[in-house]
């Protein structure tokens, strides 16, 4: 065995001679034969193991070229036959496959952490009346959502500046009486002053970060964000890396979504303090109070529909996923390798649908904290690039797709458009009749003047009154009839609002339904 040899630990192919080996393998290609019939570099390392003849295969984690796994004969020279090959290549299949599925399980895994620490925020945000209490809860489950070295939550004061508040980490007890040197620069006020959040890698050579500062923590890499509600300036989000980190997008919309409740928790305490000291005398605290009541409510809402129906998407995935899993491990052994492929395939489906979730509740998150450029629109190539992401399924369904000839000219953010397009299509192809009978079209409404009406008509069963009231809802079922439409239409809704639209549906029983969505018209036109 030349498992501990350190010869081979990190062993380079290129630099040691073994393109061939790369080149081969990557093609999903097999190395086998007497190692004196090989490349003369080959042979100077294979020889030195006592290795005679070798047989490898390569192994694949899904499309990636993971490593490979063989054979070798030390005492005499051989030919590997067919059934010891084809042995191999099972053996190097089994354990792609049991790497792909570690990998998905890992990422489920990541993805259900996340969803309780969001939810064990969310509570502590609704919950905790101590306004002290809540900072330090908040940033402790912050820090360790994120599994950081370090979190602060910094509040703002517009006379006295930034006030260190609470702190996760090796400074949890020393952060809230820290004075910081003024005229420094700080992460706090950096993000209050660009309104977004702020990605540093290297907290000493940053313009956004006094070197002064970044000396007092340990700290390399930041990801930091503003605490606001409206217009109101409330403090900074502060996480924290002693090594060196490069986020990703994942990480920060995820830091953002938890973020905006800190921001509301904040501002609920925050409000009711100064209703308990000025409520007689400020009637302006009392309007915020109620304000900020209202938008704590429809979290709450919102948080009550998802614990219902995102909790019970991913169950049901999650379910499928271990039950087929289980009865692999169970059963290996008695399934032909096409039957394992099979439950490993639908392993994967599932594993696709639960991240399909979950994107979709990152994008819903996102879209209403982001400006975009609002420019005209191609609606013509903008639907037609809608239109190839469901290539299969329109193939599939044998849907018939009627395309207007013209279309009329609207502004919008083509990106977000297309997103739109591409929820009502997908839902048009899987609730239309059979086969789809897809119609989309343009007009200009009369009520609403300036504005351009886009539309997607199905051949479907149509909808009743109640359920169209609930649509576009977020995190919303149609559960008498079993519909999906309600999470991708709420993405449809934030979408099309954020660009100055509304969304809406035209629909009855058994006559089919038209969704529709409006955008400003471009300049000169309707």
């Amino acid at each position: 065995p030349q498992i501990d040899n350190p010869d081979l630990q990190n062993f380079s192919f290129a630099k040691w001679g073994f393109g061939r080996w790369v080149e081969r393998m990557s093609r999903g290609e097999a190395i086998c034969g007497r190692v004196r019939d090989f490349p003369e570099s080959e042979q100077e390392i294979l020889a030195a193991q006592d290795i005679l003849s070798i047989a490898v295969v390569p192994v694949f984690v899904g499309r990636e070229w993971w490593g490979f796994i063989g054979f070798d004969e030390c005492r005499r020279e051989r030919e590997w036959g067919q059934a010891e090959m084809e042995t191999l290549q099972m053996a190097a299949s089994m354990l792609g496959a049991a790497i792909q599925r570690a990998r998905a399980e890992r990422t489920l895994d990541e993805h259900a952490r996340y969803l309780a620490g969001l939810n064990e925020i969310i509570r502590i945000a609704i919950g905790t009346t101590n306004f002290q209490n809540m900072l330090q809860a908040l940033a402790d489950r912050l820090g360790e959502l994120f599994g950081a070295d370090g979190c602060y939550i910094t509040l703002w004061d517009e006379e006295r500046g930034v006030i260190p508040a609470a702190a996760y980490g090796p400074m949890r007890e020393v952060y809230p009486t820290l004075q910081l040197p003024p005229g420094e620069a700080t992460v706090t006020e950096s993000v209050l002053r660009l309104r977004r959040a702020l990605a540093i890698e290297d907290a000493f050579n940053t313009p956004y970060l006094s070197p002064r500062i970044a000396a007092m923590f340990s700290a390399r890499s930041v990801l930091a964000f503003p605490l606001m509600v409206g217009e109101q300036r409330l403090g900074a989000a502060i996480i924290a890396y002693e090594q060196p980190h490069r986020f990703t997008l994942e990480e920060i919309a995820r830091a953002e979504y938890a973020a905006a409740y800190i921001a509301l928790a904040i501002a609920k305490s925050r409000a009711l303090m100064l209703a308990q000291q000025e409520i007689a005398r400020r009637k302006a605290a009392e309007e915020r109070l109620r304000e900020y009541a209202l938008q704590l409510e429809a979290r709450n809402e919102e948080l009550d529909a998802f614990a219902h129906t995102v909790a019970h998407d991913l169950k049901h995935s999650l379910s499928l996923v271990i039950g087929y899993a289980e009865i692999l491990d169970d059963m290996f052994q008695r399934f032909s390798v096409e039957q394992q492929r099979e439950f490993i395939q639908k392993i994967a489906q599932h594993g696709h649908k639960m991240a399909d979730v979950i994107d979709a509740l990152l994008f819903l998150a996102t879209v209403p904290r982001y400006e975009v450029e609002v420019e005209p629109l191609d609606m013509a190539g903008t639907v037609a690039a809608a239109l190839s992401r469901l290539a299969d399924e329109v193939a599939q369904s044998g849907a018939e797709i009627v395309l207007p000839q013209t279309w009329p000219a609207a502004r919008g953010y083509a990106p977000w458009v297309e997103e739109v397009w591409f929820n009502y299509l997908s839902n048009a192809l899987k609730y239309g009749g059979q086969p789809p009978r897809v119609e989309v079209g343009a007009d200009f409404p009369a009520d609403a003047p300036g504005m351009v009406r886009f539309w997607v008509q199905d051949n479907g069963p149509g909808l009743a009154p109640e359920e169209q009231s609930r649509l576009f809802t977020p995190f919303t079922w149609l559960r008498s009839s079993g519909k999906g439409y309600g999470l991708g239409l709420s993405i449809v809704k934030r979408i099309v609002e954020k660009l100055g639209g509304q969304v809406g549906v035209e629909s009855e029983p058994g006559r089919g339904s038209k969704f529709f969505f409006t955008l400003p018209a471009a300049s000169g036109h309707g």
